[in-house]
């Protein structure tokens, strides 16, 4: 078990790749050094030398905030269990506890900040541990992942023609709903550290990714620091949660979903508060969703779902309305039908 852990952790240490800059890229456009000595070059155009990896355009852009958490992981410790345990359940709290350290180490090596936190909860302890992303660590996997972000916000956004014809017929819509902070399209191309300065919003650092493409980003290092040996699956937390080695593992959400004390204030509200607001209500059923904030927040997929789910279940009301509408006929006529009245007349007779 120990020389499984070494060498994972000695993998994850030299694990991370270090791409060759092509030619292209081999000037850093932005000198975002902190702490050099003109502060008026911080976040200019500069050339420098040539990038002898990725690892080295990431430095370049270090952010000098500190990073928030962007994911969870949880595991319990049975107190009254520990003093109880026969020499079978022994092993495993020792390998899971194994397993857990080093995919922890793992994660360090990865440049994740690991923040762990501890509860008493009655006779168990819950253990909380909070994973950050450094500004250096996002440039890297946004490249490597080949992540999407925006350029440029596009000057003509996409409207909703059906919405705009009944509103010409003067037909009210009552599906259509006004729903505020609606997110623009932009222009998007594959994410560069060599090219950040061309990506909108890259003077914030603390906004440029956003909490769903921080998300991704950690899923993916999640899903594949090893804690033990690749060859033999030790890798990813998906096994270490279905091995119990962690209870749960989750990202968090951006702020609370109610809405302020003072009220409904459209331009203050978060894009959480606005689904809450204006789709997760069961009177809002019947209203078109707002497809944009869900993608916006939870992502393209989780937006494709809904979108496909509330298509789907569209074309299904003309059919569930003959469908009730045959039974309702069928309900009216069960007294005059002939053959009906027959059959449950008959008895036992059937000749």
């Amino acid at each position: 078990m120990t020389s499984e852990a070494s060498s994972g952790s000695r993998r994850a240490r030299i694990g991370m790749p270090r791409r060759l800059a092509r030619e292209e890229d081999s000037t850093i456009l932005i000198d975002m050094v902190p702490g050099t000595e003109n502060e008026d070059s911080y976040g200019s155009t500069a050339s420098t030398s040539p990038l002898n990896g990725h690892q080295e355009a990431a430095r370049r852009v270090e952010s000098p905030s500190k990073p928030r958490v962007d994911f969870v992981l949880v595991w319990e410790e049975d107190l009254k269990l520990g003093e109880q345990q026969d020499s079978t359940t022994g092993d495993k709290i020792d390998t899971h506890a194994a397993w857990r350290e080093t995919f922890l180490e793992n994660l360090r090596a990865a440049g994740l900040c690991v923040d762990q936190r501890t509860m008493q909860d009655g006779p168990g302890t819950v253990h909380y541990i909070l994973l950050s992303a450094p500004w250096t660590v996002l440039c890297y996997y946004a490249e490597d992942l080949r992540l999407k972000l925006p350029l440029q916000e596009l000057p003509n956004q996409a409207s909703n023609w059906s919405a705009g014809l009944l509103a010409w017929l003067g037909i009210p819509n009552i599906l259509q709903e006004d729903v505020p902070g609606v997110p623009p399209e932009y222009y998007s191309c594959q994410f560069k550290v060599s090219k950040l300065s061309r990506f909108l919003g890259s003077d914030n650092q603390d906004t440029f990714f956003t909490s769903t493409k921080r998300h991704q980003i950690l899923f993916a290092i999640l899903a594949k620091t090893p804690y033990g040996h690749e060859k033999k699956g030790l890798f990813g937390i998906d096994q270490l949660l279905a091995e119990g080695v962690f209870t749960a593992a989750f990202p968090l959400h951006d702020g609370p979903f109610r809405n302020p004390p003072e009220g409904t204030q459209a331009a203050g509200l978060t894009q959480r508060q606005i689904l809450f607001q204006y789709w997760a209500r069961w009177h809002k059923w019947y209203k078109c969703q707002p497809l944009d904030h869900v993608r916006s927040y939870f992502g393209e997929k989780v937006a494709l779902y809904f979108a496909w789910l509330g298509f789907y279940t569209g074309w299904l009301l003309p059919a569930a309305a003959v469908g009730t509408l045959v039974f309702l006929v069928g309900c009216f006529m069960v007294f005059s039908d002939v053959p009906t009245q027959e059959l449950c007349s008959s008895a036992d007779n059937f000749e």
